[in-house]
């Protein structure tokens, strides 16, 4: 039987752009999908416009009347993980039609990879190609690598296998607005296992003044600083758990 691959959707503020993201999910060629829609803060516009998807079984909505915020949101979709696989879908973002498979066929192939990523294209109010280097070697130099060149978390957004995103366990948020807390957990799966990169572009990330990326560099200054001390912190308490791990 082919693997579910599970596909968490985390919603809030997202009706202009989510049923395309959802759309361009819902035409993978790769059939075996489970995808969950978490709906956060009892966002009854963003859940009208993911409406139309479920008619489809493969695709489920959970609307919480709280407010969770993004990293709590998309902690309770690892939770939530059915399939062999995860990977995370910014609400905004979509991908090409073989994503998933051409993700999955990697997989397959090197099982040595915790992740697989592909390329990213940056779209909306900025145009670039974005590309992180592979993560190979004994866990305290993934971590060193990590720590160096993988901070846009490109990888953040590739699949991952079910086995490391239980190690690895939810998002570990922080005092400054979880700045770059998705950064971090890459760092807790790379203790689990490479990071292998696809070398193509299926993945395309719509940058827009809501993003919460986007509200980051927007921050004053100190406040940036304080986001990237906290940031640093963090990755090195990482690092140093990877450390211990590999006498």
């Amino acid at each position: 039987m082919p693997d579910v691959v599970s596909i968490g959707v985390p919603v809030f503020r997202g009706k202009k752009f989510v049923a395309e993201t959802l759309q361009s999910i819902r035409s993978q060629i790769y059939r075996e999908l489970d995808v969950l829609i978490s709906v956060d803060g009892g966002d009854s516009a963003s859940a009208d416009a993911c409406e139309s998807v479920l008619t489809d079984s493969r695709f489920r909505m959970v609307v919480h009347d709280h407010r969770m915020g993004w990293a709590q949101n998309i902690s309770w979709l690892m939770r939530n993980c059915r399939g062999s696989f995860w990977y995370y879908h910014q609400q905004d973002d979509t991908v090409a039609e073989d994503y998933v498979q051409s993700l999955l066929d990697y997989a397959y192939a090197h099982p040595a990879a915790a992740v697989v990523y592909s390329d990213m294209q940056a779209f909306g109010d900025i145009s670039v190609a974005l590309m992180q280097q592979p993560v190979f070697g004994p866990p305290a130099l993934r971590e060193i690598v990590l720590l160096s060149g993988h901070h846009p978390a490109v990888a953040f957004r590739g699949l991952t296998r079910r086995e490391a995103l239980q190690q690895a366990g939810g998002i570990r948020e922080n005092e400054v607005e979880s700045f770059s807390a998705d950064t971090t957990w890459m760092a807790s799966v790379a203790r689990a296992g490479e990071l292998h990169r696809l070398p193509r572009t299926l993945y395309r990330k719509r940058y827009h003044a809501a993003n919460v990326h986007t509200r980051w560099a927007s921050w004053p200054l100190e406040r940036r600083k304080l986001g990237w001390q906290v940031h640093c912190r963090d990755m090195f308490l990482e690092a140093a758990q990877a450390e211990a791990t590999t006498i």
